[in-house]
């Protein structure tokens, strides 16, 4: 794949997809937007470097739209990505090693051959049917 893809309609970000060893020169290199609801960055350190003990500030967020956030470890699978009307925006194949972040909308996936995902979003987990909606079928 490419680097890097974004999925864009009317001026909104609805998927990033990327390498999860994108190549850069960059020491830190985030591949969302300040705004958005998942932060996903990548950090290039030396040996030794140091990052000092820490804590992040307590907030309250208000989130309109969950992010969540894929690693392919193994596999491939083909990524569909909607808009809030359900019209398709993207089609695009990950495999090992790919990355997606989906910020808004939709998504589906089909697993092309045995594929292992790690997922990452917002919590705590709401159990169906307060969790998601379905795309109707047609």
């Amino acid at each position: 794949m490419n680097t890097m893809k974004t999925v864009e309609s009317e001026g909104k970000t609805y998927a990033h997809f990327f390498l999860s060893a994108m190549p850069s020169d960059e020491e830190v290199q985030f591949i969302t937007q300040d705004k958005d609801p998942i932060q996903v960055g990548i950090f290039k350190r030396d040996a030794n470097y140091h990052v000092k003990a820490h804590s992040h500030l307590p907030r309250k967020l208000d989130l309109e739209h969950v992010g969540e956030f894929l690693l392919i470890q193994s596999g491939a699978a083909l990524v569909k990505i909607y808009d809030e009307d359900w019209n398709l925006l993207c089609a695009h194949t990950v495999n090992t090693g790919d990355c997606a972040i989906f910020l808004r909308g939709g998504h589906e996936l089909t697993m092309l051959e045995p594929t292992r995902i790690l997922e990452v979003k917002q919590g705590p987990f709401i159990p169906r049917p307060k969790d998601k909606t379905f795309r109707p079928t047609s």
